[in-house]
């Protein structure tokens, strides 16, 4: 069996939207969700039992979908995993400035997904 790259859990929400405050007025209306915008049209949420997500543009990233996030441990040998399970990498590995670095990927079925490995915080080195 294949050494797993990832601790696999899905933890985060990315929510595509053509008009980002009416999408973010549906949520909090229809489900109560909290919302919080840092602006640029994004708008971050909580659902009950702590999943988070956000709202964003469409056409920002290589997928014009909703899409899940996958932690991983290890972004780059999670990428070797995902090609080596018959997926396909849709973008390089980036980064997000103090948060993490990502990369979106289509699993043989068509769906789209990103895996995620969280910024180091407080010295640690893993």
């Amino acid at each position: 069996m294949q050494e797993m790259a990832t601790n696999g859990k899905v933890f985060h929400v990315e929510v595509k939207s053509g008009d980002t405050a009416a999408t973010s007025d549906f949520f909090k209306s229809a489900f109560g969700w909290p919302m919080m915008s840092p602006g640029g049209g994004f708008f971050m949420f909580d659902t009950p039992g702590n999943f988070e997500g956000h709202i964003g543009p469409l056409g920002e990233d290589p997928v014009a979908s909703t899409v899940a996030y996958i932690e991983v441990d290890d972004v780059e040998a999670a990428e070797m995993t995902v090609k080596a399970s018959g997926g396909k990498t849709l973008s390089p590995i980036s980064e997000a400035p103090g948060q993490g670095r990502f990369f979106y990927f289509k699993e043989p079925g068509g769906s789209v997904w990103v895996a995620w490995e969280h910024a180091k915080t407080g010295g640690q080195d893993g």
